[in-house]
């Protein structure tokens, strides 16, 4: 949390939050948490606090920082040994399941969302 209040400005206000959590953020608001706070402090704290961490010993696997919380944790099950994946004109890795990876992230992944749940999710800018 300290790490998000640190980057104020990427807080997703549309988001559904607990009553908690919306205070805490518009209180850090007010305060301009941004200027407070050392952002990298806090990413190099969880970053020491990751590497303790066994990734050959560990069953599941996923992001803590993102947007989906516990929902990004998965079986490590997903990833496999990696797959080479094609997006448009260029090459990347991915989950050798990805779609067991998806499903689990997005549920019917192949069906489009909504102009609504478009309008929802938005909180970032494309700048060409």
């Amino acid at each position: 949390m300290m790490a998000s209040l640190a980057n104020y400005e990427n807080i997703d206000l549309a988001r559904p939050r607990k009553f908690y959590e919306r205070a805490i953020i518009k209180i850090a608001g007010l305060f301009g948490t941004e200027r407070m706070l050392n952002n990298s402090r806090y990413y190099n704290k969880i970053d020491r606090l990751l590497k303790k961490q066994c990734f050959k010993n560990s069953k599941f696997v996923g992001s803590i920082m993102g947007a989906y919380r516990e929902k990004e944790l998965f079986p490590k099950a997903y990833l496999g040994k990696g797959r080479k994946q094609i997006f448009d004109s260029f090459e990347a890795n991915g989950p050798e399941n990805f779609d067991s990876y998806l499903k689990h992230m997005y549920g019917n992944y192949m069906q489009l969302p909504s102009d609504e749940e478009i309008r929802e999710k938005r909180h970032f800018e494309v700048v060409e």
